[in-house]
């Protein structure tokens, strides 16, 4: 599982950005740069694969707030990868991203399946509407939620399985991304094409 194979952490969360690199570069620095303090700076280098990555999502955003973009160097179109180290991964700022730029996105979130409580999901937007699913173990009950329309590369059978830890898991949204040209098991997919962006401000 790709959590247990490449992280350290129990639960990953990604924002897939359909647009080059340059553009997306630019606009999350016009909203980010905004935001808690006017300190930020910008650090450039090339991403040499995912075992980077997990001190990067796991140091404590009650001192330091980054974001790191890149395009991965497994996929032959403009596509941005844009994680955070701030627990929700930051989905406030890719809110407010995509209501400004509408660019077409998609949000994933993957949990280790040992977690106490998984939470599962799958969010497609773009300017036609949004569509999302999730799956989570709330206390000891399992949730889950779909909303908008089907989109043509869904298994909808998927969600009437029995079982509600069945109906979107970490191998359907991996599932979900292939049939979307996105291969986050590649190894390439966690290499940069080119450099990386990474946005940073401390916040004491």
């Amino acid at each position: 599982m790709i959590l247990n194979s490449r992280f350290s952490i129990d639960s990953l969360r990604i924002s897939l950005i359909n647009c080059p690199l340059s553009e997306v570069v630019a606009e999350i620095k016009s909203i980010a740069f905004n935001t808690f303090t006017k300190k930020w700076q910008q650090n450039d280098y090339q991403l040499k694969g995912s075992s980077e990555l997990s001190a990067f999502v796991t140091e404590s955003d009650s001192d330091i707030i980054k974001c790191l973009i890149w395009q991965p160097l497994s996929v032959n179109f403009d596509l941005v990868v844009f994680i955070s180290n701030m627990s929700d991964g930051w989905q406030s700022l890719i809110d407010i991203y995509f209501n400004k730029f509408k660019r077409e996105i998609i949000r994933i979130e993957l949990s280790d399946c040992m977690r106490s409580y998984p939470y599962y999901s799958f969010e497609y937007m773009n300017m036609s509407g949004e569509r999302f699913i999730r799956s989570m173990k709330d206390s000891d009950k399992w949730k889950f939620l779909e909303t908008g329309s089907a989109m043509q590369f869904e298994d909808t059978a998927n969600y009437k399985k029995r079982k509600i830890a069945d109906r979107i898991n970490n191998g359907i949204i991996i599932d979900y991304l292939k049939k979307k040209e996105i291969d986050i098991t590649n190894d390439n997919f966690w290499v940069s094409k080119g450099n990386a962006i990474e946005f940073s401000t401390k916040l004491n």
